[in-house]
């Protein structure tokens, strides 16, 4: 049988040390792209078929642009997402891991005050820095990152979105009908290819911005 189109969609994200997702997803860079492959091999070389049937990065691999790229010194793949080995962390999304003994690089204001956190870089997996309460580390919302294979797997939780194209976990939705509120200091991202916002964890952000196509929703914190 000949060449056929299909859409290959890759979504990744993350949370907190271990899932900071993260949906390009997710990220959550989000990918879509159509593209002619042979129907008795859709993945083609570069990819590989996931449990849900979607062509995913290989082991220790994570999307980078059209392609797939693998993770630095002292990272692993963790929702889609390169996030640190367990002991190490970032003193900033874009750092490299560096042993959680030493003290995270900051300046002036952005430097918390003894005994809190400045982003969830500085909290031990899977916690999150409550930014925008207690600057405190704190357990992740109950579900969030769970392994799921479709939606009824997060129901009942605080995630109940299963991204099923490339993590197979369970994410937060409905940020943006919430005020652009997310845990921790996670971003809420409107991702209108999904018909909804999730919300992602620093380290799938370049410069603070959702990966695209999302586009950053805007915190209001008034009752």
């Amino acid at each position: 049988m000949g060449p056929i189109s299909i859409a290959i969609v890759a979504v990744r994200h993350s949370v907190g040390a271990v899932l900071r997702f993260s949906i390009a997803t997710l990220g959550l860079g989000l990918l879509a792209s159509a593209c002619l492959v042979d129907s008795d091999d859709p993945c083609g070389d570069a990819l590989v078929k996931n449990a849900a049937g979607a062509c995913v990065c290989p082991k220790g691999q994570v999307p980078n642009g059209p392609a797939c790229a693998p993770c630095g010194e002292n990272e692993r793949v963790s929702g889609g997402q390169c996030v640190c080995e367990n002991g190490f962390s970032r003193a900033s999304p874009t750092a490299s891991c560096a042993p959680v003994s030493e003290e995270p690089g900051c300046s002036g204001s952005e430097c918390p005050a003894e005994g809190e956190c400045a982003s969830s870089a500085n909290c031990a997996a899977p916690m999150l820095c409550d930014r925008y309460g207690t600057r405190q580390c704190v357990e992740p919302p109950v579900g969030l990152g769970q392994a799921c294979a479709s939606d009824a797997d997060c129901a009942g939780t605080d995630a109940t979105y299963c991204e099923v194209y490339f993590s197979l976990t369970c994410l937060i939705q409905g940020c943006k009908e919430d005020g652009g509120r997310c845990p921790g200091d996670m971003q809420c991202c409107d991702l209108s290819i999904l018909n909804r916002s999730l919300c992602v964890g620093i380290e799938a952000l370049t410069d603070g911005a959702c990966p695209a196509p999302g586009v950053n929703v805007a915190r209001d914190d008034r009752e």
